[in-house]
């Protein structure tokens, strides 16, 4: 981090992003935590975003961060799925308990949402 800085010239990173896929082991998690404590620390970042993982495993990584007394800063930003919403039951309240802000992506459904029922794009076609 500290080499990108000088390459960039910058003082600081607003947002450094994690991001983890849903296989991501938790001991990689939490050796993650660690050192984004460190970049945190050394005011290197000023806040980290997590990205995809699931609420047992941000509910994992953010106690142990507690009990180690490690900062975070931390903002999750999780795939957000305006037609099935069944996982912000379980993410919304371990982000609460643990004081952890929240970003979705995309918030639009690939854009279901704003064009006609059964219309299809070339972006649908492509993306996973």
């Amino acid at each position: 981090v500290k080499q990108s800085l000088e390459r960039f010239q910058l003082d600081y990173i607003d947002l450094l992003q994690c991001i983890f896929d849903k296989e991501t082991p938790i001991e990689e998690m939490v050796m993650h935590a660690s050192i984004m404590h460190d970049v945190v620390q050394a005011g290197y970042v000023r806040y980290i975003r997590i990205s995809s993982c699931w609420a047992y495993q941000c509910a994992y990584m953010l106690h142990f961060c507690s009990i180690m007394r490690l900062q975070t800063n931390s903002l999750l930003s999780f795939h957000a799925k305006p037609l099935y919403r069944e996982e912000e039951c379980e993410i919304f309240p371990t982000l609460k308990v643990f004081g952890v802000g929240s970003t979705p992506w995309p918030p639009l459904a690939r854009s279901a949402l704003i064009r006609p029922l059964g219309q299809q794009t070339d972006r649908g076609q492509t993306d996973s």
